[in-house]
């Protein structure tokens, strides 16, 4: 009995660890697509510029630009929490974002 109690105590205490690092850039990621999915219909649908601005790993300031006809300004900046670091890429034909694989 008192070995289960253990088993659920221990499984239990795993669930209130904070998120890593990882996890947490991973969801920073995530967020950046949506918002630049966002941006960029909404420039299309108002047939306006969209400008987005995207804070980086060294703290300065990107501007993301995004065109009526689904386009958008070329830029690659990075992303970081903790020691975790993704470098993105925001394509100008597409106007979507995509991370740099290391061995590019």
């Amino acid at each position: 009995m008192l070995s289960i109690l253990t088993i659920v105590v221990a499984i239990a205490a795993a669930g209130f660890r904070p998120p890593s690092d990882e996890l947490k850039l991973n969801r920073q990621v995530a967020h950046l697509v949506l918002l630049v999915g966002d941006a960029r219909l909404k420039a299309i649908r108002s047939k306006r510029l969209v400008h987005i601005e995207v804070v980086d790993c060294a703290n300065e300031h990107v501007e993301l630009i995004f065109f009526p006809d689904g386009t958008a300004s070329s830029a690659e900046f990075c992303l970081a929490e903790g020691e975790q670091r993704e470098i993105l890429v925001l394509r100008p034909l597409t106007g979507q974002i995509s991370t740099v694989l290391n061995d590019e």
